[in-house]
């Protein structure tokens, strides 16, 4: 349990790194993009990240297990899989934006940052290596260096006048570097490691049934928001994006500890016992930490917007507070779904996970004429209350 729990430190140092940057990069647009910016680039960036599972279909988390019990070839696999899929993947991304009317400079960064999903996807592809071999700290350099050069870069382009063009070019430089060093440091764990772009049937059914529960969740939140942008003016879809990255921001820091657990419970599977031990402790302090910030965002949301963001933006402090009541039933739900993988039920999980997320999706456009964008907010977390349920079901059944 002490080397799980030292992973799950270096696992949480590595997703607050990825984390403080996107919300640092939020800050620099708002102040320097403005309100319209700030609208845009929330859509381009929920628009972009709901096709990445699409590239990665659960294979990630499926490379995270097989590390762990020493079947290196998954890498290759997985990797040959991601560069046959980028091509399909990023004209979605590009179709979808045409098909909102969005403006020459949107498309244009879409196609930029698309591609740099791309190379982020590879990346993540070596990262899950690290993971599997127990070897967090490498992710954690990894995923900081990342943030440092987009971050930099993206300050410098944005202040020389180049707007979201430049920061998609930022993206797709620092995205390359981060796959790029990712790929020569796994090559001193992997041997033989290879690729080709190639479609195999049974290594996309098998990774789709393990797609982690971020994937489905975080893009409940980005299409939550598309509907609060396309129905919303771009005042108030600007500060709906600010609540939005925040609660998504949360959510995945909060739960960045799952992948440690992942390993650990696969291990303990065949001992009940000490399985059902690891669950309640995780759940006694995922939950006690993610209600905690909750309250915080409460307290602090509207003076750390005023101090950081300024006052156009105060008005975001309500829709932060609101959608910061999706971390606990998130990091819960993440969890159930977790052990379900680790117990090969991952074929049952996957298909309440995505009626969840057509559900979620469907009530927040049912409710957006009634209530507004707080109503939409709002659907997320009823939604996850109600399947998570499900889900904590389905483990118990499993564990009795």
């Amino acid at each position: 349990m002490r080397r799980v729990s030292v992973n799950a430190f270096l696992l949480t140092l590595e997703k607050a790194a990825h984390l403080l940057g996107a919300m640092l990069m939020l800050v620099l647009v708002a102040r320097m993009l403005g309100v319209q910016g700030l609208a845009d680039y929330g859509l381009i960036i929920g628009l972009t990240a709901f096709f990445v599972p699409l590239l990665d279909v659960g294979l990630n988390n499926r490379l995270i297990k097989a590390a762990g019990s020493g079947a290196h070839t998954a890498c290759s696999d997985a990797v040959s899989y991601k560069l046959a899929a980028s091509g399909p993947a990023l004209l979605l991304m590009v179709l979808s934006a045409g098909a909102m009317n969005a403006s020459q400079e949107v498309l244009i960064t879409v196609v930029l940052i698309g591609a740099s999903t791309v190379a982020m996807s590879l990346g993540d592809a070596f990262n899950s290596v690290f993971k599997g071999l127990q070897r967090p700290g490498f992710s954690a350099v990894l995923m900081g260096g990342l943030n440092v050069l987009l971050l930099g870069a993206g300050a410098l382009v944005m202040k020389f006048g180049y707007g979201l063009v430049g920061l998609g070019a930022c993206f797709l430089l620092s995205r390359g570097v981060y796959a790029g060093c990712g790929y020569l440091l796994v090559r001193r764990f992997v041997p033989g490691l290879s690729f080709r772009p190639v479609f195999r049937k049974d290594l996309i059914v098998d990774g789709l049934q393990h797609l982690p529960a971020v994937y489905f969740l975080g893009n409940l939140l980005h299409l939550t928001y598309i509907v609060t942008y396309l129905t919303s003016t771009s005042t108030v879809a600007a500060e709906y994006a600010i609540g939005y990255r925040l609660a998504s921001a949360l959510f995945v820091l909060v739960g960045a500890s799952l992948e440690a657990f992942l390993p650990a419970l696969t291990q303990r599977v065949r001992n009940v016992s000490d399985l059902r031990g690891i669950l309640l402790r995780a759940s006694a302090a995922l939950g006690i930490l993610s209600l905690l910030v909750s309250f915080l965002v409460q307290v602090a949301a509207r003076p750390a917007i005023l101090a950081v963001l300024g006052a156009p933006y105060v008005s975001a402090a309500y829709p932060a507070g609101l959608l910061a009541w999706t971390v606990p039933p998130f990091v819960l739900c993440g969890l159930a779904h977790t052990a379900l993988l680790a117990m090969d039920r991952q074929r049952s999980a996957v298909w309440v996970l995505l009626a969840l997320l057509v559900a979620g999706t469907g009530l927040g456009a049912v409710v957006a004429p009634f209530w507004g964008p707080a109503g939409t907010a709002l659907a997320p977390t009823a939604t996850v209350c109600i399947f998570g349920i499900g889900l904590w079901g389905m483990v118990f059944r499993k564990t009795a």
